[in-house]
């Protein structure tokens, strides 16, 4: 009787055509775990970026809708985010939880009130960049006087005063970003 040949494979090539290492797998692990991180880094600058930008668009949707219903008229008394909401101005995704309260995209609130003959829109900001993108926005447009404070909105119902901050270049406008958190922009009268 003939007896078959079989080859000769050692021992240890078998085991490796079984199954992954324990290197292999911690190290496609490393790779997955840095991949996840650089995704979600990803994510939050482009969501930030977004809510930015929408809150420079509902800053200036507030501006035209206020523009809009005193057109005919220098005094801009009882104006209020409730009028804006109420003259169906503000979208619902803007409302706040409160009734007559206008929230932001970072759900921070957004005052609004007549003041010295024109009208103060005050936006509280979380993060730098918000406050820089609103405050750039409208930056170049002389009719507006803007300024940066540390006032918390929630306590802040009417401006006692205005002092426009000069921040006429992008770099002051970012290192008064940088120290405070909400903007305060006063349009004049129509």
């Amino acid at each position: 009787m003939a007896s078959a040949i079989v080859p000769s494979v050692p021992v240890r090539a078998r085991r490796r055509r079984r199954g992954v290492t324990l290197t292999e797998a911690s190290l496609w692990a490393a790779i997955l775990v840095f991949v996840v991180v650089g995704l979600i880094g990803v994510y939050t600058a482009i969501n930030n970026n977004l809510r930015e930008s929408q809150t420079v668009q509902l800053t200036q949707q507030l501006l035209n809708s206020v523009r809009g219903l005193y057109s005919n008229t220098v005094n801009y008394a009882g104006l209020s985010p409730a009028l804006l909401i109420n003259a169906g101005d503000v979208q619902p995704q803007y409302q706040g939880a409160t009734a007559g309260t206008i929230i932001s995209p970072e759900d921070q609130p957004i005052l609004l009130t007549g003041w010295n003959g024109g009208f103060v829109i005050y936006v509280q900001t979380a993060r730098t960049g918000t406050c820089l993108a609103v405050l750039s926005a409208f930056l170049d447009n002389p009719e507006i006087a803007h300024s940066v404070t540390s006032a918390d909105l929630t306590t802040l119902a009417a401006p006692a005063t205005f002092t426009a901050t000069a921040t006429a270049s992008i770099a002051a406008a970012n290192t008064a970003c940088a120290a405070n958190e909400s903007v305060i922009l006063g349009f004049g009268s129509p």
